[in-house]
């Protein structure tokens, strides 16, 4: 048991474990370091992946430490959401006070998925401008990817000063579900813009098309699978804020969906600008064609 945790009487304790949906709070937690580990396994993968690539060997030291920045703090995220799920279950094993209170892992899991969401977003952002050279559109994308972490950082700040878990849950709707509203405006503005910038990029070319082709599926694919993550973290959050199926939405949302994003891209695409695009895949189409 943990030494700083405050133990109630039995009698107590026990009507406070009849009341608490263990299921719904706790159970989905569980599930959701469960299946992130695995994922995260993936996300191993393909930083391996990358660095082994002919892009690893060729790209910008900047883009190489973008990819080491990633792994970290997913690394980093996979160690506190363990910690999260090993403080109610292991340290305080039928401890229902502890099960009620706000462990600090939670507040700066937040955060981390914050910072990786900002940085994926951002790479994508770039991506447009190299694209696209259009500011307005660029500075849209940019302003939205600003406003999604400004959310995401209020919350998680604010849930420091909440000693009850539920409490901070239910008093900080109104902040929580606007930064996830901002999320799904900034995914959608920038797979928008991207596969708008990948049609003009298109050159007649039945190789180099069919590649541009690939490359729009993937960008609706990936984007998709993130902004349904979202959304279902969004309604989940609304429909049930006391509960703590929020959480095992946002783990998934820290390893699957904005890291995987990326690194399709990073191995497949250069800085180029749409004129580059064409070209440059029907040079390395044997490259897409594994993707």
């Amino acid at each position: 048991m943990s030494a700083n945790a405050t133990q109630c009487p039995p009698d107590v304790n026990a009507e406070i474990l009849s009341q608490l949906a263990l299921g719904p709070t706790i159970g989905v937690a569980y599930l959701g370091v469960a299946i992130s580990s695995a994922i995260y396994g993936i996300t191993c993968i393909q930083t391996f992946q990358y660095y082994r690539s002919p892009r690893g060997s060729t790209d910008v030291p900047f883009l190489k430490f973008i990819v080491l920045i990633l792994w970290m703090l997913d690394s980093s995220h996979q160690a506190l959401i363990v910690q999260i799920v090993y403080h109610y279950l292991i340290l305080n094993y039928a401890n229902a006070t502890a099960l009620l209170r706000t462990v600090w892992s939670i507040p700066t899991e937040i955060i981390v998925n914050a910072v990786i969401a900002c940085i994926v977003e951002t790479f994508f952002v770039m991506r447009i401008w190299k694209l696209s050279r259009n500011t307005f559109v660029t500075g849209a994308c940019m302003a939205f990817t600003i406003a999604h972490l400004s959310m995401n950082l209020v919350f998680p700040i604010r849930t420091f000063f909440y000693p009850i878990l539920v409490e901070a849950e239910t008093k900080l709707k109104s902040t929580g579900s606007s930064g996830l509203g901002v999320a799904v405006v900034a995914d959608v503005s920038i797979s928008m813009a991207m596969v708008w910038y990948l049609r003009k990029g298109r050159t007649g070319l039945r190789k180099s098309d069919d590649m541009i082709g690939r490359l729009i599926m993937l960008t609706i694919t990936t984007g998709s699978f993130t902004t349904i993550f979202v959304i279902a973290n969004l309604v989940a959050y609304l429909a049930a804020p006391s509960q703590l199926y929020v959480l095992f939405f946002n783990f998934m949302l820290g390893k699957r969906t904005y890291p995987s994003t990326a690194f399709p891209w990073l191995l497949l695409i250069p800085d180029c600008s749409v004129h580059q695009l064409a070209p440059y895949l029907a040079e390395q189409s044997h490259i897409c064609a594994r993707w």
